[in-house]
């Protein structure tokens, strides 16, 4: 897959769209995005947290490690492990 740099005002336009509600689904709201486009799209995804509830789906584990208050690991369709990322890098050492 190649990286898809998105420009930063629709970016921008699409997570606001997102969160406008006190719930939040995202499915893998980075993927096909370069590191600075995911970089940028992280730090929105920070600033918008206060008073929410964001779920998210993603493969990138530094993204859970950074956006993740509680990361569920999933095999097969089953959660395999969920906990914070310190309680995961005890168990697993990633």
């Amino acid at each position: 897959m190649r990286d898809v740099h998105v420009p930063l005002r629709l970016q921008s336009f699409l997570m606001q769209s997102a969160l406008c509600g006190q719930i939040v689904f995202l499915d893998e709201p980075t993927a096909g995005m370069d590191p600075e486009a995911r970089r940028q799209t992280w730090d929105i995804l920070q600033s918008q947290r206060a008073g929410r509830t964001m779920i998210l789906t993603t493969h990138l584990m530094d993204e859970a490690d950074l956006l993740g208050d509680r990361i569920a690991i999933m095999a097969e369709g089953q959660v395999q492990c969920c906990g914070s990322s310190i309680f995961l890098k005890n168990i697993y050492g990633w």
